[in-house]
């Protein structure tokens, strides 16, 4: 399934999510998008993730930071919801699973 890696996340109201990040000398406000969540969670440490499956990740991370459009097998977008449910609370979980799974 070919996923748009720059959609940008949405709250409940329809207005677009932020994320404060600092880079050591100040915070910024940067716009959540789909990108930032799902390489997010692919470079998680997660325990009892054997070294493999962390290498995968990691690729997929780096096809999904590179590009724009990817295409996602079923089990990269099985894989990709079990980790945001993990790692990320119900309003961002929703918007990443809204665009990975329309039809949910």
């Amino acid at each position: 399934m070919k996923i748009q890696t720059t959609t940008k996340l949405n709250n409940l109201a329809g207005k677009p999510m932020f994320l404060a990040i600092n880079d050591g000398t100040e915070t910024k406000q940067r716009e959540i998008d789909l990108r930032l969540i799902l390489t997010n969670v692919l470079l998680e440490n997660e325990e009892g993730t054997d070294a493999q499956k962390k290498f995968e990740r990691y690729q997929l991370a780096q096809k999904i930071h590179a590009e724009d459009s990817v295409d996602l097998r079923v089990e990269d977008i099985q894989d990709l919801k079990a980790l945001v449910a993990k790692y990320y609370n119900p309003i961002i979980q929703g918007a990443v699973w809204d665009v990975l799974d329309p039809v949910n």
